[in-house]
């Protein structure tokens, strides 16, 4: 697992790199949250990334977990790459959901890499 923190020029630059080089991209921005919450971060993948099952509510971790597992075990692709713009800055608002969400990356990123997915986290 390859989590990498920077600066949001240079993970634009990393970005590229992946994308140009075969992974499957996702970006992800949150450039203009105001305030993070699991609804908001939850949303925002929904619009993003492929879930597998499909939410029904943005309000849950566990199922966003599941969800989010099943959605990147499902494509096809081995080399995932995923682009967190402005991440960081939600500390702020809220640290307790953004443990929370990292944590659920973290996990989930694991348990694929076991499975033969490679999946790189870019964080600004």
């Amino acid at each position: 697992m390859l989590l990498t923190f920077s600066s949001d020029y240079s993970l634009h630059d990393k970005f590229s790199i992946y994308k140009n080089s075969g992974y499957l991209s996702f970006l992800v921005d949150f450039t203009n949250v105001d305030c993070f919450s699991i609804k908001y971060v939850i949303s925002l993948f929904k619009e993003t990334i492929p879930l597998d099952p499909p939410l029904s509510s943005c309000e849950n971790l566990d199922a966003f977990a599941d969800s989010f597992f099943g959605g990147i075990s499902s494509l096809e692709k081995e080399k995932i790459c995923i682009s967190l713009v402005q991440l960081n800055k939600c500390k702020k608002s809220n640290g307790y959901v953004l443990t929370m969400f990292l944590e659920i990356l973290k996990d989930n990123i694991m348990i694929l890499e076991n499975e033969g997915k490679e999946v790189v986290v870019l964080i600004s």
